[in-house]
């Protein structure tokens, strides 16, 4: 903990948006991280994002614990696939005949998300996108979106859109519906209507790499959905910060 402060003023010094278009500038677009090379002069990838992702801050505890926690796996589902970061690592690290289902709310970001997949799949890798938000009811749902793109969310208080409504189940399907699953999980929110709508699909979970929030729409936080994680059967085996890794234990 004492790091931490030390830590930030690193990151808000190079997070910088002259110091991302230098960055790719200098590697004509192709911009390294953690040893994959990300196309960044696409829709989404703003200069700030740009940088961090070069020092290795953007997504940096979700990547580490992709690495870590998801080799050789069967599938992963991405929900918040975002710009195709986190679903580019588990490519690199899943089987070379694995299934990748992302769901990403934003439809700005599709295109964007589709070409950074394509540039990272492996073998026989098939990849799924699903353009929708994680979200329950009926018809469309609402989704803010913030300038950049990249960050939305049901519920902000932001310039909206009407976007579909997509369910975990609904990107099982679209893999053929397996026995287990992987699940990256960054949907600003959502988390507390899918563990209260969907809660019983975690049984078939093995590891889930969850970033919980606070809910947008009621006074639920972050630990209610960690400990939400938890009553699904889910064990806690690493955090950093809000991002969580969770196993399910097999006796």
């Amino acid at each position: 903990m004492r790091f931490q402060k030390p830590k930030r003023l690193m990151s808000r010094l190079v997070s910088r948006p002259s110091i991302g278009r230098a960055i790719a500038w200098a590697y004509r677009g192709n911009v390294p991280c953690r040893g994959l090379h990300f196309y960044v002069r696409l829709p989404g990838f703003t200069s700030v994002t740009v940088a961090r992702l070069f020092f290795g801050l953007y997504e940096g505890a979700e990547i580490r614990f992709i690495s870590r926690e998801l080799r050789d796996a069967q599938c992963v589902v991405d929900l918040g696939a975002s710009l195709g970061i986190t679903g580019s690592f588990a490519l690199a690290v899943a089987r070379v005949d694995a299934e990748l289902v992302c769901v990403e709310a934003n439809p700005l970001l599709i295109s964007t998300l589709w070409s950074t997949l394509r540039a990272h799949r492996r073998g026989r890798q098939n990849v799924e996108v699903i353009s929708g938000a994680v979200a329950y009811g009926l018809g469309d749902v609402a989704l803010g979106i913030t300038e950049g793109n990249v960050g939305s969310a049901v519920g902000l208080a932001a310039p909206q859109i009407a976007v579909a409504r997509v369910s975990l189940a609904q990107a099982l399907r679209a893999v053929g519906d397996p026995r287990e699953f992987c699940l990256i999980c960054d949907i600003e929110g959502a988390e507390h209507h899918l563990l209260k709508e969907e809660g019983q699909l975690l049984e078939r979970c093995r590891v889930a790499i969850v970033e919980c929030h606070d809910s947008p729409t009621s006074t639920k936080t972050w630990v209610d959905a960690q400990a939400g994680f938890e009553a699904a059967g889910l064990t806690i085996r690493d955090r950093r910060g809000r991002v969580t890794v969770y196993r399910r234990m097999v006796d």
